[in-house]
């Protein structure tokens, strides 16, 4: 999505604003850097190189040099938020989250200290969009939303029509219509008379965007062209190419090809005067899609050879990846398919290595997570002790003051006992009411024991899981890759395998999905957002996704869902119950055999009903589903991991539903799902 990459790029626009027509070249400020003798002045050339190798997008370089001006820090911390902030952008592009958010969380705080509030503001700016990255998108809203929330009372509007994109952004990736709606109107209610050109920019992509979605493409071309004048305005050639390429690829979806083709060029001419790899091989790409669109192959595959070439030159792996695609439909346009093939294979196994990657990535964060929620619990847990301690020591303290008491007097003359004993009396009660309070606290501290103990758990299970089900995939996909090699002299053999391949690889982004499901929900990453939904749709579109499994296996599907039922639920979360449901139904079902999908409405709840013919289950085994069941081959040898009920059960928690199960062995089985029809919660804020 083009808005999610221009908010993006805001990060970078603001830390250069300002300075393209005066900086100096970076010849120039590595020959003052080596002849300054002030930290002061050495710091100020160490963060100017810095920046430039950001610009041109040579992240080792800019990593050089951020870490040689941190050793001068030492000496003078003046600079310290930006060097930090210039590695965080480093393990950024790298896709190490986790030191990025550490290195702009401690930018942030120089910046505080330092009083230095547009600083902050894009600092804090920087972290959500991290927190996107990293997959994190709710602690990326609530720290934009924060953004927000200062911005709106200090009368600062293009910086918050930027967090503004990017909030919205979010909800798209969200899939929330309303709230990326809502703030899409705060935003165009925003006065941009005043506005700088790069604000005005953007905005018109933002609106040129929307008026695409409706299908109003020669509208959105005006808008489009509106931002090109706008971006002629900044005096930045990064915005101008950000401009041209987005009417480039309007013009294209309107069969402009000639236009579109004059304006890649130009796009590319830009990019190579700034020596930006990264956008010469864009533009090379979209040229290479421009002419395969014109029914011009031949002049296609120069082109996309060259932007192939361009993204490797830069070793980018989206920018790759999608080369290869491109490269692949040239090449099948041109009658090449040998090369086709083996460019598709290719792109097949670096596309499952990225993602391996990025996986890794994410579950490194999440662990981070997890690691300092544990760090943070202990650290309290600590605390307690040491007031259990204190208290401890205070109860010692109150029984020897009452024993000297005691023994005062009892030397006292008569006539002072009866003050003696209510002396004795109050002491006690206090004694009594702090043994009490000791008591509540270490049955606090048990609780606290427990929890910990139980978190660790899940923690061990998950990986456990990772380590042992993601084993199977993997060797299956392995022997099919030495297959594909064995076989590659015939291409319809070939071909066969890879269909396979890619069948495989979909089951194991299947099995990750559910882990990484079951892990989010674990750590509370979920959230949910309930919508009235029919029923029917979303049943229905459920079946054409299991179409084939159904065939392969020779199942009827009998569909009596009531066409006006509805229910406050979250779509996303309950379309995996559903397909869960369907496929353990499927899984369990002999070849031939049925299944029956019903709704039935009461007052205030629909109860959908998924039944079928299968081989069912004893009360035993339905009694080991909500805790860790016994992982079960379906009729056809289908394989599992036990998670799917499990996370069903806790997705329908957190909206209100219920499950249950009905079945006998050998007799088929019943699965009954209640939804809420009205519920009255609150929806999320909007700053």
């Amino acid at each position: 999505m083009r808005l999610l990459h221009f908010v993006q790029v805001l990060v970078l626009l603001w830390s250069t604003a300002g300075a393209q027509s005066t900086k100096p070249s970076v010849a120039t400020l590595k020959a003052q850097l080596r002849v300054q003798q002030s930290n002061n002045a050495r710091l100020q050339r160490y963060i100017a190189i810095a920046q430039y190798y950001f610009d041109i997008d040579q992240y080792d370089s800019l990593y050089t040099y951020t870490k040689e001006g941190l050793r001068l820090v030492n000496k003078s911390r003046d600079y310290s938020g930006d060097l930090h902030y210039f590695l965080a952008r480093y393990y950024r592009q790298r896709g190490l989250y986790s030191q990025a958010i550490t290195f702009t969380r401690q930018a942030i705080e120089y910046a505080q200290t330092a009083n230095a509030v547009k600083k902050i503001v894009e600092f804090q700016y920087t972290l959500a969009v991290i927190y996107s990255d990293a997959g994190d998108l709710s602690r990326a809203i609530d720290q934009i939303g924060r953004n927000i929330r200062y911005l709106a009372t200090h009368e600062d509007i293009p910086t918050l029509a930027a967090n503004y994109l990017l909030i919205i952004a979010l909800y798209r990736e969200l899939k929330n219509p309303s709230l990326e709606k809502a703030y899409t109107q705060k935003y165009f209610a925003l006065d941009k008379r005043n506005w700088p050109a790069v604000d005005r920019m953007y905005a018109s992509i933002l609106e040129g965007e929307i008026l695409e979605q409706k299908g109003q493409f020669k509208k959105a071309e005006v808008a489009y062209q509106e931002s090109l004048r706008y971006a002629r305005l900044t005096n930045s050639p990064f915005r101008v190419i950000d401009a041209l390429e987005v009417v480039g690829i309007n013009l294209r979806n309107q069969q402009r090809y000639k236009l579109a083709i004059q304006l890649f060029d130009a796009q590319f001419r830009k990019a190579r005067a700034l020596k930006s790899r990264a956008v010469m091989a864009s533009a090379k790409r979209e040229l290479a899609m421009t002419y395969l669109a014109s029914q011009r192959p031949k002049d296609a595959l120069p082109e996309a050879r060259y932007a192939l070439y361009l993204f490797r030159q830069n070793k980018q792996p989206d920018g790759i990846i999608n080369s290869l695609g491109t490269l692949t439909a040239v090449l099948k346009a041109n009658g090449q398919y040998q090369e086709a093939l083996e460019i598709y294979e290719e792109q097949q196994h670096l596309k499952e290595n990225t993602y391996s990657e990025r996986n890794a990535q994410k579950l490194a964060y999440m662990q981070a997570v997890f690691d300092i929620e544990t760090k943070e619990k202990t650290i309290k847990l600590l605390q307690k002790n040491a007031q259990i301690n204190l208290l401890k020591t205070l109860r010692q303290q109150q029984q020897l003051t009452l024993a000297r008491q005691t023994q005062l007097a009892a030397a006292a003359i008569i006539g002072l006992l009866l003050t003696l004993i209510g002396t004795v009396y109050f002491f006690l009660r206090k004694s009594q009411r702090a043994y009490s309070a000791l008591t509540h606290q270490q049955a606090l501290l048990q609780q606290t024991a427990n929890e910990l103990t139980e978190a660790n758990a899940v923690k061990n299970k998950l990986f456990s899981l990772i380590g042992h089900d993601l084993r199977s995939p993997l060797a299956s996909v392995k022997v099919t890759i030495r297959q594909i090699q064995e076989n590659g002299d015939s291409f319809q053999a070939a071909r066969l395998l890879v269909d396979r391949l890619e069948r495989q690889v979909d089951n194991m982004l299947g099995l990750l999905t559910n882990l990484l499901d079951w892990s989010m929900i674990q750590l509370n990453g979920f959230h949910t957002f309930s919508e009235s939904l029919l029923l029917y749709p979303l049943i229905d579109e459920i079946l054409s996704l299991a179409s084939e499994q159904l065939q392969q296996k020779q199942l009827t599907v009998i569909n009596h869902v009531d066409k006006t039922h509805s229910a406050m639920v979250d779509k996303q979360q309950l379309g995996v119950v559903v397909h869960n449901i369907l496929t353990n139904a499927i899984k369990f079902t002999h070849p031939g055999g049925y299944i029956r999908i019903q709704s039935i409405g009461y007052e205030d709840v629909v109860e959908l009903q998924i039944r079928d013919t299968g081989i069912g289950m004893s009360a035993e085994q339905i009694a080991a589903l909500s805790t860790w069941p016994e992982v079960r081959k379906g009729t056809m040898g289908e394989s599992g991991i036990g998670l799917g009920l499990r996370i069903c059960r806790e997705m329908l928690a957190r909206q209100g539903g219920r499950l249950s199960i009905e079945s006998k062995l050998n007799k088929g089985t019943l699965v009954r799902i209640q939804l809420l029809t009205l519920r009255n919660e609150l929806k999320p804020e909007m700053a």
